[in-house]
């Protein structure tokens, strides 16, 4: 959510003329990303943008260049480096978005450059979920640094998200078949109920829809309607119940899981299913133990992963969802 908010800032900044470098952290390739990357691409987009010939200015760079060497990974030097490119320009603002997904050793060092760049010309637009030691860390920065900030909170701006959640419940209403067949009123009554129960989570909200999605009639609607979960935690926890409940189901379901944790990069979804076949200790692939076709593995899954319809890769369908699948990989280590 914050990725759709960050995308619509950096929208309207540049409609102001500003410089911009921005950032986007991923969970999902949280463990490949460091400090001195984040750096190497703020840095390179500052440069790109500038139409003066800035390389005079930068001989570290012009001796780098000649000699074939690539950028210097010391944070000190590219810090130096990204403050004397965001001079080149009038208005440059540096946008990072959800740091709350660096790796912790990342995020850390990076909370620490972030108080270093307050020299009153870079502008930094930050998001991230409100987390107690992300927090305490920015309040840190703003005593330490003397930082001008305005910090703006997505969940007191209920309405507007009231509005958004409304938007995408109606275009899930009439997009999902079996739902775009309900009578009106039971329409209704899924709008209002996950409306009022959501609390401005959209994460929820689609794990609910994907849930009413498989009701066979409305008696079963208004039972889950009336026996929502309190929130994501809650929520995970249901669908590994209901998976829970079906050994072989399970067992695919963990080792899906499995690999999309550990894995350094997306998966595609043919390889997953070739991969759900490897027995730990085994030497040869057991095909019986994989799925008929994607679409059987995607409904075993249920709301935990997503598929990208381009690209046919797999992924964890939310941040939220990894540490409910650690939770259940440990517990059920002797199910993969």
């Amino acid at each position: 959510m914050t990725g759709i908010k960050s995308s619509a800032v950096i929208d309207e900044l540049e409609e102001r003329n500003c410089t911009l470098a921005y950032f986007y952290c991923d969970y999902q390739t949280a463990g490949d990303v460091q400090v001195t990357d984040i750096l190497h691409s703020l840095v390179a987009q500052f440069f790109r943008q500038s139409d003066k010939n800035w390389l005079s200015s930068f001989p570290d760079v012009q001796e780098l260049q000649s000699r074939g060497f690539s950028l210097p990974s010391d944070h000190a030097i590219l810090l130096e480096w990204l403050l004397k490119s965001a001079r080149l320009h009038e208005r440059p603002v540096v946008v990072l978005d959800a740091l709350d997904e660096c790796e912790d050793v990342c995020r850390k060092e990076l909370l620490k450059i972030i108080a270093r760049m307050n020299t009153g010309h870079l502008s930094l637009f930050l998001t991230s979920r409100d987390e107690p030691r992300i927090r305490r860390a920015y309040e840190e920065i703003l005593i330490d640094a003397f930082f001008f900030s305005t910090t703006v909170s997505l969940e007191e701006r209920w309405q507007t998200r009231r509005d958004d959640l409304h938007t995408l419940v109606i275009q899930e209403l009439g997009s999902r078949r079996s739902l775009t067949r309900l009578p009106d009123k039971v329409r209704t009554d899924i709008l209002e109920r996950l409306l009022d129960k959501s609390g401005g989570m959209f994460r929820w909200v689609q794990c609910q829809l994907d849930r009413l999605e498989k009701c066979v009639g409305t008696k079963e609607i208004k039972q889950v309607l009336n026996t929502l979960p309190e929130d994501l935690n809650e929520t995970y926890y249901r669908i590994l119940s209901v998976i829970n409940e079906n050994p072989f189901c399970k067992r695919i379901v963990l080792r899906v899981l499995s690999w999309l944790i550990v894995s350094l990069r997306p998966l595609h979804i043919q390889a997953v299913m070739e991969a759900v076949k490897i027995e730990i200790g085994e030497f040869t692939i057991d095909d019986e133990m994989g799925v008929i076709d994607e679409d059987c593995l995607l409904e075993a899954c249920s709301s935990l992963v997503s598929l990208d319809e381009k690209t046919r890769m797999l992924s964890l369908s939310h941040f939220s969802v990894k540490a409910s699948s650690h939770v259940a990989l440990v517990e059920h280590t002797n199910y993969i």
